[in-house]
Order: C-alpha cells, then structure tokens, then sequence
C-alpha cells in the first residue's frame, strides 16, 4: 500500500468350468483328466488378469485426496470490496472498517495488517498493531471483514489532521478507496490490526 496502497469398482472374477459330458458314465482317464486340466488352466488365467488393472484403478480413484484449491476463493481485490468506516470509543478511539463483498463476489483477505493510510506522507500509513499474521478471513455475502485502526499510538503527543482514511485489500492493490471521515483524525504513529472474522477482535491496543 506504501506505493499504490493499497481452485472394485468392484471387478466380478467369473470362472467358467467346462463339464464333459459323454454317452457313458466311465471315469476318464489320467491321461483324459492331464489334458482337460491343462485346457481348463489358459480359461482361468484370462479371467483372473484383466481383475488387476481394475482393482488398482479403482483403489487410487478412492485415496485420491481432495485438492482444496478446487474450494477456496480467490484474494480479493479492493474493486470487490465495499467499506464502511465508523468511529468507536474503546481503547481511547479507533475506527472499525468493515469490509463487505459486492454482489456475486466471494473472495479471501489475508489475516494481516489491513493496509490503511490517512494521507500520502510515510507517518500516515498505519503500521502493525498485532505481531503475528492470523488465519485469513473469507468476505462473501454474510460474511465480512474488520479491522480496527487507531490515529495514535502509545502516548504520542501532537499529530497531524486528516479528512480521510484510505483503504486497500493489499498493500499493492492499484486502487484504494478514501472514505471521508465523520470528523478530521489527529493523526500521529497509526496502528491497524489484521483483518478478522469478528468485530469484537478489531480492536487495536
């Protein structure tokens, strides 16, 4: 935001026996009982080989894991947002942003700084109010996004007034968005939190 701000079967083994059947009930020889045997062996042998290949197709269709990419969403981009800035009074003032999906659209904001600034000049980027990255946070329909923004940090005295707040999905999204505040924010060592599922966790210290 600094320069532009802001995807077996079973296989059924069928073994035919033939049966000799002849004009009279003698038993049949040994030589009789070698050559029916080895002509029955070739029957058995093609009826067991083709099961092979269908039992290992089957058994690699069944483990194949499912490739989350297929189910998650896109990084949304500024263009895909609206955003909603209102003043809040805990932790001495901040601001909640709420992101929230166009229409149609379903996509992910990463769960890190949210990248806000107040104007052009370097102290007026807001920096990290959290140390860690947190889980990302899915904006579609119902389900939005919020970071909280706070002007001052620690017990800075002094600051510089600021009409606006700019927002961005990423820090180098090419198109942010400045949202006119209900009054001018004396601005001086910003901090954002990450973007999270819930309101209640916006709330920068």
């Amino acid at each position: 935001m600094k320069s532009s701000l802001l995807s077996l079967a079973g296989a059924a083994l069928v073994v035919t026996s033939a049966t000799a059947c002849g004009s009279t009930a003698a038993t049949p020889s040994s030589e009789e009982a070698e050559s029916a045997a080895a002509s029955a062996s070739p029957s058995v042998s093609a009826s067991v080989a083709p099961a092979t290949p269908s039992l290992s197709a089957a058994a690699t269709d069944t483990a194949k894991p499912v490739d989350e990419g297929q189910n998650a969403t896109s990084p949304c981009r500024t263009d895909d947002l609206s955003f909603k800035v209102t003043e809040q009074s805990q932790a001495g003032g901040y601001y909640l942003i709420t992101a929230t999906a166009k229409p149609g659209v379903s996509c992910t904001l990463k769960g890190e700084t949210a990248a806000v600034a107040f104007g052009s000049a370097e102290d007026a980027h807001a920096g990290p109010a959290e140390q860690a990255v947190g889980p990302s946070v899915e904006v579609s329909g119902e389900k939005k996004a919020y970071a909280g923004v706070s002007p001052k940090s620690g017990n800075v005295e002094g600051g510089v007034l600021y009409p606006q707040i700019i927002v961005s999905a990423t820090n180098d999204d090419p198109n942010p968005v400045s949202i006119k505040l209900p009054t001018d924010a004396d601005v001086a060592g910003p901090v954002a939190t990450n973007w999270v599922a819930k309101a209640g966790d916006a709330v920068p210290f």
